[in-house]
């Protein structure tokens, strides 16, 4: 559930939208695996820039919830890797 909205939330983002290929239609934002680079839906030659984000939930006893997010960004050319760190919503 958590990824699910953390995914849409990425990938709503226009700011990281305008910075990444797409795939099917949807700017290039992946729960642990990217597809293949041979992946028919990709929608550009190039599969790069795209977002691959894995999270570690773990429940407490007090019902609480924590863990890790991981985001890592996929890039032949780092002039917007900047831009990518900072972006905010």
């Amino acid at each position: 559930m958590f990824e699910e909205i953390l995914w849409s939330y990425l990938s709503k983002s226009d700011d990281l939208a305008e910075l990444l290929t797409t795939y099917n239609g949807n700017p290039a934002v992946f729960n642990q695996t990217a597809p293949n680079d041979m992946d028919e839906m990709w929608d550009a030659k190039d599969h790069y820039n795209r977002a691959v984000f894995y999270a570690d939930m773990q429940a407490d006893t007090e019902r609480k919830i924590s863990g890790t997010l991981e985001i890592d960004v996929h890039m032949i050319d780092t002039d917007n890797i900047e831009h990518i760190c900072h972006l905010r919503r």
